[in-house]
């Protein structure tokens, strides 16, 4: 199975704010930067290959501007930061920032998830797209979905997934083993 890895565009939020699940809009250089991003699928999309999508609107905007049949999922949402969510993160570092910094892997913002919840919502997510026995798919998502999906493939530790760059409207092809879900390549990564 091959998957497209699409990473939305700019979103409209200021430096330094919490947003996993907020749901904000694009900015007028995330609109024109979709064009760029679409014309690196453009041959993809001229198969009608199925496309899966966030329902926030930074990913779904550019997802239904690539086909109409875009099929939100709400697992494919970025994680959930809870009550800090839209909040800056220099006005949320108390103790309770610092207990879930400590293990941001198992522990949940308050009211949120936890890195683990993710990583189980999209490896469920998945194992039901290979279910499918489709042999090509797109996804439009947030840098800690496709990171998500990177770490299913290369097999590496969920505290190391922010190490991997994920630029807005990059790109990423991963050519998948039907049985294991294992990696056999990955192509364009963060192409643009």
């Amino acid at each position: 199975m091959e998957l497209i890895l699409v990473r939305h565009t700019t979103p409209q939020v200021a430096p330094g704010i919490c947003y996993g699940q907020l749901d904000c809009p694009l900015t007028r250089n995330g609109h024109l930067e979709m064009e760029r991003t679409m014309a690196l699928v453009q041959k993809d999309l001229e198969e009608n290959i199925p496309i899966f999508t966030s329902p926030l609107k930074r990913c779904a905007v550019l997802a239904q501007k690539m086909s109409p049949n875009a099929q939100i999922d709400i697992r494919l949402k970025e994680m959930n930061f809870g009550i800090w969510e839209g909040k800056p993160w220099a006005d949320i570092k108390d103790e309770k920032y610092q207990y879930w910094i400590a293990d941001f892997v198992n522990r949940a913002a308050p009211g949120g998830e936890s890195l683990s919840d993710l990583d189980q919502r999209i490896q469920h997510f998945f194992e039901e797209l290979q279910a499918q026995n489709l042999g090509k798919a797109l996804i439009v998502a947030h840098s800690g979905v496709i990171r998500c999906f990177l770490r299913m493939a290369l097999q590496f530790p969920l505290s190391q997934l922010y190490t991997l760059p994920l630029n807005y409207g990059s790109v990423c092809r991963m050519q998948l083993s039907k049985k294991s879900g294992h990696l056999h390549k990955i192509t364009a990564f963060n192409v643009v």
